[in-house]
């Protein structure tokens, strides 16, 4: 889909002020509901639309489960075109081109982070491209070297100075092995 294809909301449901908190919230059990009531969607219609099974709809809707994967809230917004800054996203490839294009940065020369403003379209990008070792915490790195040991002398041996004996002391609930308390 290009910018020129229209969606399948009507502009007038994604101005709602429902919608958009909805929407803001990644609340889309909401947001389902009133697509259907606003927008004429059935729940097959939503669910092709976005690449989910309708059956994966109709969980969302009824709230027993909720869209936490950054992939499926792209495709909802994909589907059903609905503009990226309404759901905390970067703009979508969809909606054109954005309204004042970054200069390019010269390569290996970073700015003050004071100096840089936020901009949401770089943080999705940054996200989307964390990897699991991005986000797993080496702990090797925190704590120091181990100092290369040195061989130290052996302690002089307990036995040796005890007269050579190597009997085990008895344990707590018995006198030994198999020999009850009153055999001794």
């Amino acid at each position: 889909m290009d910018a020129a294809t229209p969606g399948l909301l009507a502009p007038d449901v994604l101005d709602r002020a429902d919608v958009r908190a909805a929407l803001a919230e990644h609340d889309f059990a909401a947001a389902f509901n009133l697509f259907k009531k606003w927008g004429g969607l059935s729940q097959n219609r939503i669910a092709s639309a976005c690449r989910l099974t309708p059956g994966k709809v109709s969980t969302i809707i009824s709230g027993s489960q909720r869209v936490t994967s950054f992939d499926v809230v792209c495709r909802i917004a994909d589907g059903l075109r609905i503009p990226g800054c309404l759901l905390g996203l970067a703009p979508r490839p969809w909606e054109g081109t954005p309204t004042a294009p970054h200069p390019p940065e010269a390569p290996g020369v970073r700015p003050d982070a004071d100096e840089i403003p936020w901009r949401p379209d770089a943080t999705v990008d940054l996200a989307t491209h964390l990897t699991r070792s991005d986000l797993v915490m080496d702990r090797r790195a925190l704590s120091p070297a181990p100092s290369p040991a040195r061989p130290s002398p052996a302690p002089p041996s307990s036995t040796a100075s005890k007269g050579g004996s190597s009997r085990r002391p008895p344990s707590p609930g018995g006198a030994g092995r198999g020999v009850s308390a009153y055999a001794r």
